[in-house]
């Protein structure tokens, strides 16, 4: 979801595991030179989407990698297949209200939440976190936010990096 601290984890477990770290948003606003609420504003989700699903499949480099991506990535295009057959999916499930609080301000820069007063605010969220837990779910790993330690993660991963291996 928004506002869960995929970039901020995923930049600090990289950092911590000493492997390349991948923002897609960012990688997105690299490549196209405009930003994710003007891509959203001249062209669509819909376009959006198919850009997102493009940018994730042929433009992260190989090797250990930590990608962040988009609350909406796992969602469309049967992503989240495709994340799961690459690599190790992690879900950081966040309550509605936790999330309030980090995307509340300011809301301009989240393009689902853009224009939208704040008690309507905390609905939206709810509803959007309704509908794509399903998916959320299929992740290999589920961690509930706020993080206590970094360490916990990073033995998660190292663990099934190493599982990997002996097979």
């Amino acid at each position: 979801m928004p506002g869960v601290g995929k970039s901020t984890l995923g930049r600090k477990l990289a950092l911590t595991l000493a492997w390349k770290f991948v923002d897609l948003d960012q990688l997105i606003e690299i490549e196209t030179g405009k930003s994710i609420v003007t891509i959203f504003e001249e062209n669509g989700e819909s376009y959006f989407r198919k850009l997102e699903e493009n940018t994730l499949k042929q433009n992260l480099p190989a090797g250990n990698i930590i990608v962040a991506c988009g609350g909406g990535t796992p969602i469309y295009h049967n992503n989240i297949s495709w994340m799961k057959s690459k690599g190790y999916v992690i879900y950081l499930e966040a309550s509605s209200k936790f999330i309030f609080s980090r995307v509340n301000q300011p809301v301009s820069k989240r393009p689902m939440f853009k224009d939208l007063k704040e008690n309507d605010l905390l609905n939206a969220i709810e509803q959007l976190l309704a509908k794509r837990s399903i998916i959320y779910e299929q992740a290999h790993e589920k961690i509930k936010m706020p993080l206590k330690s970094i360490e916990l993660v990073k033995e998660m991963v190292e663990t099934r990096q190493s599982n990997q291996e002996k097979k």
